[in-house]
């Protein structure tokens, strides 16, 4: 069944999850594997990458060269290839399984209209063949909005020409000599690709600022995912596609008001300022004791409570810096405190019962 909404109307408001090459972290890249573990997954996007054959056609395949990603011979190229002779080599060989090229035609019958597809053009052929067809291809099926282009300039203005109707996103890459948003601007993206390391706040700001939405190569911690979410980053594109996804359905779940976990706590700590943790667990420990001190004059000074009009110097000031600083040295010492509290509870139960078993999901628990 294909889904009226466009890729755009889909992923507003949203943060979003790109399986990049599919699931290509358990699964032969650009493979019907890594494409069927994403979708299966939940993943939002699938990116794919097409190239043109010696003979005329399309295959799906991020490098020119064939021997990092197939049995191919190290002289061996895409470009100088035969389809056929394509479809006969191993692209599943470095992780000891057996898969082939897949071809836009075969990913279009089985993906098509089911999820977002983030068609990355190594080349748009000549007189912007590949970009034709595509779009021929795409409208043909009924899923032309849940499809766009990806690429850099000499791409997108083939884009803009031969397609103009469907989605573009600027890639920004780090040999670029022109700026990522005066490329989308030029070649009137909708989306870019911002390049890990070469992004700020104040791009992100401009970029959002004229309409455009954002995606991110790459992001595979869930640190990372999380960082790069809080800085206004729309989509990550993640090899690790089960960890991106998992980190998007704990931020979605996580932002019901007055829901916060102490996972999620330390992940924004971590994620403050798009920077990882910036204390080491000497510096953390030393903050996490002078809060305690702050607290311990709050209670001799006679326990005064916060207002709305008054935060400081409160038993609810101090309070909260103290669990601040806790969660800010289990970051610097690895310590996940979410999975740890359920079994620190089971293990003071045994110890002490109390008659109730430590259970997060259970509304009925008494409170008070």
């Amino acid at each position: 069944m294909v889904n009226n909404m466009t890729a755009k109307e889909i992923c507003i408001g949203k943060k979003g999850v790109c399986a990049h090459r599919g699931f290509s972290a358990k699964n032969p890249e650009n493979s019907i594997q890594a494409f069927d573990a994403a979708l299966s997954l939940g993943a939002d996007e699938i990116e794919l990458d097409v190239r043109m054959t010696s003979d005329g056609k399309m295959i799906i395949s991020h490098d020119n060269r064939l021997d990092r990603i197939s049995d191919g011979k190290p002289d061996e190229l895409v470009s100088t290839s035969t389809f056929d002779y394509l479809k006969t080599l191993n692209i599943g060989i470095n992780a000891g399984t057996e898969a082939h090229f897949t071809t836009p035609e075969e990913d279009f019958e089985k993906y098509g209209g089911k999820i977002i597809l983030n068609i990355h053009l190594k080349e748009a052929g000549e007189d912007g063949i590949i970009v034709k067809n595509l779009s021929a291809m795409a409208k043909a099926g009924g899923f032309a909005d849940m499809i766009y282009f990806a690429g850099s300039p000499n791409e997108l203005a083939a884009m803009e020409k031969y397609a103009p109707e469907i989605e573009r996103c600027a890639i920004q890459l780090p040999k670029d000599t022109v700026g990522i948003y005066e490329m989308a601007t030029t070649y009137h993206c909708s989306r870019v690709q911002l390049w890990s390391g070469m992004y700020d706040k104040k791009l992100i700001e401009q970029i959002h600022e004229a309409g455009i939405r954002i995606n991110l190569y790459h992001a595979e911690k869930r640190e990372e995912i999380a960082s790069a979410w809080n800085m206004g980053v729309d989509t990550v594109l993640a090899n690790n596609t089960d960890v991106a996804v998992l980190a998007r359905t704990e931020r979605r779940r996580m932002a019901q008001p007055g829901e916060i976990s102490i996972r999620y706590m330390q992940n924004y700590i971590r994620a403050k300022k798009g920077q990882r943790d910036t204390y080491e667990p000497d510096m953390a420990f030393v903050k996490l004791t002078e809060e305690v001190g702050e607290l311990a004059r709050a209670h001799i000074r006679g326990k005064k409570h916060a207002t709305e009009e008054n935060l400081k110097d409160t038993l609810e000031e101090e309070l909260c810096d103290v669990i601040y600083y806790t969660l800010k040295y289990a970051n610097a010492v690895g310590v996940d405190l979410e999975h740890w509290i359920p079994k620190k509870e089971e293990y003071n139960s045994s110890r002490y019962p109390c008659g109730i078993d430590f259970d997060p999901k259970d509304d009925g628990v008494n409170k008070e």
